[in-house]
């Protein structure tokens, strides 16, 4: 991710078109190895951009809310984990799946023999 990225804020103010940017710093997940990413937080919407490298994992996590995901590129493995059953499933991804994960959905990522990148937007 050493490319620059670019917010845009695209506002209607009583008519006028308002156009602010703003550069959106990468940042490596510090405690999550072989992944990168950056995150908008923008009028209260949620996105991140993440990169991972072949073979990197994401370990399983429980975030809050409602999330749709999108795989740009790449495959894997999404798994997930029944809270109940304490069963883990595994379903493979692809470049051009979607994904939705409703509220407290523990899951995580396996990244397959290339380089994945995801978007994230956090729905409610």
């Amino acid at each position: 991710m050493n490319e620059e990225s670019r917010l845009y804020l695209v506002q209607n103010s009583s008519g006028a078109v308002v156009v602010t940017t703003e550069v959106i710093p990468a940042f490596e997940a510090a405690d999550v190895p072989g992944w990168q990413g950056r995150s908008v937080d923008a009028k209260g919407i949620n996105m991140h951009v993440f990169k991972g490298e072949p073979g990197a994992s994401w370990p399983i996590h429980t975030p809050p809310g409602d999330w749709i995901a999108y795989v740009v590129a790449g495959s894997g493995t999404l798994i997930l984990k029944d809270t109940k059953t304490e069963t883990i499933s595994r379903v493979s991804y692809r470049a051009g799946d979607v994904f939705y994960f409703g509220p407290d959905t523990p899951r995580g990522w396996e990244v397959g023999p290339e380089p994945s990148e995801m978007v994230f937007v956090k729905a409610r």
